[in-house]
């Protein structure tokens, strides 16, 4: 009797032959990790985390948290440190192999025009917000925010 095919592999559709899944860290995993980073490599930062953006919940307390101000498309974190150039600095997390765009320059997600969206909002109000795939583009941004960079149009 032939084993199941494991759960880490994928059918392709033209074939029997198994493909092996990418294993990549869900973005819960790298948020944890960047704010991790963050208390360890930087102590003197500030930083707000809006974890029930985007996350399922019941109608009660879908409810409670829009009234709470729960705002949909907010960016995951929020740090407190002004530059010479920002008030502060926002980041929407994404895990590694997530595709922001489509190859035709589209959004790939209606969720993400929409965290872009806010994004122009917070930029026009003096803040560096952006988008950050994996934790390696997210140390990576942080650094470049505190050594007193200027945004780029990496993901807009």
């Amino acid at each position: 009797m032939k084993k199941s095919i494991a759960k880490n592999t994928a059918k392709t559709r033209n074939s029997e032959r198994s493909i092996p899944k990418a294993k990549y860290p869900t973005e819960d995993v790298v948020q944890a990790a960047f704010v991790s980073y963050i208390k360890e490599q930087h102590p003197h930062l500030i930083i707000k985390a809006d974890y029930l953006s985007g996350k399922r919940m019941s109608v009660g307390l879908a409810t409670k948290a829009k009234r709470m101000g729960n705002t949909p498309s907010y960016p995951d974190l929020w740090i407190a440190e002004p530059t010479k150039f920002y008030c502060g600095l926002y980041i929407e997390l994404k895990r590694y192999g997530i595709n922001l765009r489509k190859r035709n320059g589209e959004w790939a997600r209606e969720h993400f025009q929409n965290q872009y969206s806010l994004m122009l909002q917070l930029r026009a109000k003096g803040y560096w917000a952006d988008f950050a795939i994996g934790l390696d583009e997210s140390k990576l941004l942080l650094n470049r925010y505190l050594d007193g960079g200027r945004m780029s149009s990496v993901h807009f």
